[in-house]
């Protein structure tokens, strides 16, 4: 593998109001037309993957094959658990702000911040899995590999791949947008 790219998911119904986590939450009207123009963003760059891997959740995976009818690419999604969300644990599936006090801006200023609640997937830990899931990806035979995940894993991934460490905050990715990670 040469060539690692990496695209969250478009809009969810859990985005838009802000709740935690939320394993079924779908993509909103919004989110399936940003990742279509995600898609089309990618053909007009001549884009092409020889495979796309997927976190299991369907927004995710709604967002991996709405890319992929845009690219006419034919093989199989691949699932890949250690793509999923990060798990919130007693916050999951609920609104971050009523339950902890805290807004979504500090919480992506603070990384830490909500690590001491019971059950919460620990950043340390997120970034082990983000370490596995660049371990996997460049193992691949194929050259050019789209991942299609989350903001919390995403996050990880990137300071992985810039040497932040995982209690440091860096900037959020936005939904449906592909970018180049190696």
């Amino acid at each position: 593998m040469k060539n690692l790219y990496f695209i969250r998911h478009g809009e969810s119904t859990a985005n838009i109001i802000n709740l935690c986590g939320t394993a079924d939450a779908m993509l909103t009207e919004n989110g399936i037309v940003q990742a279509i123009d995600a898609g089309k963003s990618a053909k007009e760059d001549s884009l092409n993957f020889d495979i796309i891997i997927s976190s299991p959740f369907p927004r995710a995976l709604n967002t991996a094959k709405l890319v992929a009818h845009e690219l006419n690419y034919d093989k199989e999604i691949e699932l890949l658990d250690i793509l999923k969300e990060r798990w919130f644990g007693e916050l999951e599936g609920k609104f971050l702000a009523e339950e902890t006090g805290r807004t979504l801006d500090y919480y992506y200023a603070n990384p830490l911040s909500i690590d001491d609640f019971p059950g919460v997937e620990r950043l340390a830990d997120l970034h082990k899995r983000a370490e596995a899931v660049i371990s996997y990806a460049k193992a691949r035979p194929e050259e050019t590999v789209l991942l299609v995940s989350h903001a919390a894993l995403a996050r990880s991934i990137l300071k992985v791949l810039k040497g932040i460490p995982y209690d440091k905050p860096i900037e959020t990715i936005v939904n449906a947008k592909i970018i180049k990670l190696i």
